[in-house]
């Protein structure tokens, strides 16, 4: 999902279509690549250059930008709705949702698995689950 500042987007405008985005600054997590594909209720996929003029590969870093107002960001969903908690930040294009990731845990083998371990997977996979779509 896309989030920005209310004061972002009274300065520069809100995006109405997905073509709007080129003329904001965007801030994205590397990883992803400068290709997003956001879906629209209908099931329709559009691939967008989300070349940004910031990439961060931490996502901490990525909110705490958008939150200082540098642009629009690319955010998992329930890290953009934290931030939006006091209503610091919008979401951006809500009719279009950008695609699901699969998210994988790797840990060493070993006979027992640490009890902080196989609580911080149960804790994760819960919300994970209670944010899916």
């Amino acid at each position: 999902m896309n989030f920005a500042t209310c004061r972002r987007l009274i300065r520069m405008g809100h995006p109405q279509q997905p073509e709007d985005l080129a003329r904001h600054d965007l801030i994205r997590f590397s990883l992803l690549g400068e290709r997003v594909a956001l879906k629209t209720a209908t099931g329709e996929v559009i691939d967008i250059d989300f070349a940004s003029r910031l990439a961060s590969d931490d996502l901490d870093s990525v909110k705490t930008y958008v939150l200082r107002g540098n642009g629009i960001g690319l955010l998992p969903e329930f890290i953009g709705e934290q931030a939006q908690a006091p209503s610091p930040l919008v979401r951006v294009l809500p009719a279009y949702a950008s695609e699901v990731r699969t998210v994988y845990f790797a840990y060493p083998a070993q006979r027992f698995l640490p009890q902080a371990v196989r609580a911080f997977i149960a804790t994760a996979t819960v919300d994970a689950r209670s944010t899916a779509p």
